[in-house]
């Protein structure tokens, strides 16, 4: 595989990390929140600054590409370095951890099953298997 690709594929990856630890990720929440406390000393809720920095700290869409831009520098210098590489392949690998961990913990989807009732000739729907009458569950 080429060398860019491999580049390209890992700055996106940190990217989408720290993106996500900017803005969502419980571990930078105490930073976020002494950033917030510490602009709304310095300006008054509304000003240009308070609402830049309110804005660039709860919207992932808005910090990537403040974020981009420093990893797109980063890339572009260091990409084939290890001082690029490593770190932007724990970021990466981190992002992929919490995304399977986030689908694998929600909950399965309900599966209806809908159930025709020969002798009154009505139709219900079910969300279980096991509540039709005669079947179990598999």
């Amino acid at each position: 595989m080429d060398a860019h690709v491999i580049t390209y594929a890992l700055a996106l990856g940190a990217i989408l990390r720290l993106s996500r630890l900017v803005v969502d990720d419980d571990l930078t929440a105490p930073a976020r929140e002494a950033l917030h406390r510490r602009v709304h000393y310095i300006a008054a809720p509304g000003h240009r600054t308070a609402t830049f920095v309110a804005r660039l700290t709860a919207c992932t869409w808005c910090v990537s590409i403040w974020i981009s831009i420093g990893v797109t520098a980063a890339a572009y210098w260091a990409g084939d370095s290890p001082w690029f590489r490593y770190p932007a392949l724990v970021l990466t690998l981190s992002w992929f951890t919490g995304i399977i961990a986030s689908w694998l913990d929600s909950p399965p989807p309900v599966r209806h099953v809908v159930h025709h009732t020969p002798d009154t000739a009505s139709v219900r729907v079910i969300s279980h298997l096991a509540d039709v009458p005669g079947q179990t569950a598999s």
